[in-house]
């Protein structure tokens, strides 16, 4: 059975194949990934591992997964680690590919859900609403240094922005009030005072995990929960993940 590492990144995927030590470069888009599903059509795959780099990840793994692969999307910072501690301080993305799948063989970490496609697809549109969020914002700043001829596109371009965060804050709620457990968080979260619609939205969307680990887990999940420090006799400060 053979593990397979993925280094993704926004343009390309390098991926390795372990026990076959094969090797290979395909672009990030729907053109490269068919051709690594070529690759991998008739070999045994047991699984297929690749580091969460904040969504250029997605399309992969929703190939992959949709082509019935075992996916997980692991921690960078998990295999940073691991890679110091088996001696490679080397970093370039075939070493990197190589050691993601040397990770994987080792410690078989969480196969993703299959449900977790429609997440990602919700997820997607929070992160359009709040990238037309970060625009208004600019816009505003804008309307303040023109005038004239500019000032009056910029304020078009405004009205633009805030009605299609509206459409997008419409089909996020729609999405949510399918999916029976997102809508148990998010009833239970809008109860807390100040918590409203949009972070009871963003807090569900961006931590599925809510309800199901325990407040420890979701502190260190988030980068909040304090991290031992200690060696020998030093007892260092506990700090928060970076």
């Amino acid at each position: 059975m053979l593990f397979v590492g993925i280094d993704v990144s926004k343009s390309k995927l390098d991926i390795f194949i372990r026990k076959i030590d094969k090797y290979f470069v395909v672009d990030n888009t729907v053109e490269g990934i068919s051709k690594l599903l070529k690759e991998l059509k008739n070999l045994e795959i047991s699984q297929i591992i690749m580091e969460g780099t904040g969504g250029y990840e997605n399309l992969v793994f929703y190939k992959l997964v949709s082509a019935k692969y075992k996916v997980s999307i692991v921690n960078p910072r998990q295999v940073r680690g691991f890679a110091k501690a088996s001696g490679k301080l080397a970093k370039t993305d075939k070493i990197d590919c190589k050691i993601i799948a040397h990770f994987g063989e080792v410690f078989k970490p969480k196969v993703q859900e299959v449900s977790n496609l429609k997440i990602i697809e919700i997820q997607e549109l929070l992160t359009r609403r709040n990238q037309l969020k970060n625009m208004i914002v600019s816009e505003k700043n804008r309307l303040l240094k023109n005038i004239g001829k500019v000032s009056k596109n910029v304020l078009s371009h405004l009205k633009w922005l805030e009605k299609n965060v509206a459409s997008l804050d419409k089909e996020i709620n729609k999405e949510i009030e399918k999916n029976k457990e997102f809508k148990g968080k998010k009833e239970l979260l809008k109860s807390i005072p100040g918590v409203g619609e949009v972070l009871s939205n963003t807090l569900v969307l961006e931590l599925p995990e809510l309800g199901k680990i325990s407040n420890k887990e979701v502190s260190a999940l988030v980068g909040l929960a304090p991290v031992n420090k200690d060696s020998g006799y030093f007892k260092g400060k506990r700090e928060g993940l970076k």
